[in-house]
């Protein structure tokens, strides 16, 4: 069992083919694959396999279409598309990493594209990663947490090698397991979710990840500012 911290991280990728990549592997966690020629092979198989909902995370205002996606779903190919302008001047792409509870909580909002790794394809062979929980270390409420994640993870280890699929073994992964998305949205619509997130009856680690996300969209507002002066 690794314990890891919550994060956020913005993604400023301007290039099509390579910032959809970005997005798409998150969810197969299959990073460790991107090399100088590997994006556009990657977002040939996002259309082949029908997984479209990636190509939101490119943004277009042209010809009634919102972003990438619309465009493929109305006959364009990728390299029809690929020289469309990103219009990343009111919205932007967040690298989240959290646990399952909190992001499921943050995904009620509906008007967001999201990219989530996938507990289906997602294979934990060298044990599963969980985020670290509100309770402090040495007492009695932590040792009880961490003996039940190390209980998850031994039945989870025990399915896989009996031959359960990831998808099957995922059933009983708890809620507190790590989960990394890509999550784009306009300004206006995060701005709304930090509202809602950072109020004081908000679950503390959902209004953690609303402070950290806050952080990284007014960074984002400020270089836009600085574009467009």
């Amino acid at each position: 069992m690794k314990i890891v911290k919550q994060e956020v991280k913005s993604i400023l990728e301007s290039d099509f083919y390579k910032k959809i990549e970005i997005c798409g592997r998150v969810c197969y966690k299959s990073e460790d694959r991107i090399t100088e020629d590997s994006a556009k092979k990657f977002c040939q198989m996002l259309v082949d396999r029908g997984h479209l909902s990636v190509f939101e995370h490119w943004q277009t205002s042209l010809y009634f279409y919102d972003n990438a996606r619309e465009f493929i779903e109305n006959g364009y190919s990728l390299d029809g598309i690929v020289n469309l302008k990103d219009q990343g001047t009111d919205y932007i792409t967040l690298h989240l990493t959290s646990s399952i509870q909190v992001l499921r909580q943050l995904f009620r909002h509906r008007k967001l594209s999201i990219s989530q790794e996938s507990t289906r394809y997602c294979r934990y062979r060298h044990g599963i990663t969980v985020i670290e929980p509100l309770f402090d270390v040495g007492t009695l409420n932590y040792d009880i947490w961490e003996n039940s994640v190390l209980q998850a993870e031994r039945a989870y280890m025990q399915l896989l090698e009996e031959g359960a699929k990831p998808e099957e073994a995922a059933s009983i992964l708890p809620m507190c397991t790590k989960s990394e998305a890509m999550v784009t949205a306009t300004f206006e619509d995060w701005d709304y979710i930090i509202d809602v997130r950072t109020k004081s009856d908000v679950f503390p680690q959902t209004r953690q990840l609303a402070e950290m996300i806050k952080l990284e969209v007014e960074k984002a507002k400020e270089n836009q500012l600085c574009v467009n002066q």
